[in-house]
């Protein structure tokens, strides 16, 4: 769900006080959302290339932690979990550049870049008490997802926390058996919050969204436009998780 970090110092410092107001804690999953644009007519070139990318790192036990969704909108978001910053400064793709051998990692690395028409990357944390996660409630991971990415103006930060906050009752309320998750963009690049839900199926994603849609009403609408009203832009992503593509794994430690 982006291949170089551009950390902007002022952007950061800004969007790191609101992470810490809305409850963000360096004890909260840490993750990079990154995101390929796809050439259409490269897409399966692309995806070889990842396929050859993930044998080699499966084959030879290298030790990398990812997984892959396709996007409704022609890309591919990879989420790599972390704990600590330390572990932004390893490089294990030198180890997977070493067992494929030069020519092959040539080849290899042009297949996914000559099919990518751009790429950005962000630093996220996830956001605990802004998330609505009840007892028995779907887990973060899914097949299908339903990502909100909100892309909020610097002056609205406190305005949205507060509609968030109103939102989150609002399900609170109505004992809704749904889970959301929210993550916020820690450092670098736009500042903007992610909201996700996951699904086992998309036939479960529509049966859920008019489910809650029809519980919550008129009210919870009008909160939803008070939200994008806050926001440069607003952007609704529908995701599939692509197992053959991801190496999910036990989320790193200190250790």
């Amino acid at each position: 769900m982006k291949k170089l970090i551009a950390l902007a110092i002022l952007i950061a410092a800004g969007w790191n006080l609101y992470a810490q107001e809305s409850g963000a804690s360096a004890e909260a999953p840490m993750f990079l959302l990154s995101e390929d644009v796809i050439d259409p007519a490269m897409k399966a070139t692309y995806e070889e290339g990842l396929q050859t990318m993930r044998s080699t790192i499966v084959d030879n036990g290298i030790d990398m932690n990812w997984t892959m969704s396709e996007t409704d909108h022609n890309s591919f978001l990879v989420v790599v979990p972390f704990k600590n910053f330390a572990q932004l400064d390893e490089n294990p793709f030198i180890a997977v550049m070493e067992k494929m051998g030069p020519d092959k990692a040539q080849e290899t690395m042009g297949k996914i870049r000559g099919s990518i028409v751009s790429s950005t990357e962000a630093m996220m944390q996830a956001v605990p008490q802004m998330s609505y996660v009840p007892e028995g409630s779907h887990a973060p991971m899914g097949n299908v997802y339903e990502l909100h990415y909100y892309y909020i103006k610097p002056s609205s930060y406190p305005k949205f926390k507060e509609l968030v906050a109103k939102g989150k009752q609002m399900w609170v309320d109505k004992a809704l058996p749904y889970s959301y998750f929210v993550s916020a963009q820690e450092f670098g690049g736009e500042p903007f919050v992610l909201i996700h839900m996951a699904y086992d199926s998309e036939e479960e994603m529509k049966a859920t969204q008019a489910d809650y849609v029809a519980q919550l009403g008129e009210d919870f609408g009008a909160l939803i436009d008070d939200l994008d009203a806050l926001c440069n832009r607003v952007t609704h992503v529908k995701a599939i998780y692509r197992e053959e593509l991801s190496n999910p794994q036990i989320p790193p430690t200190d250790q």
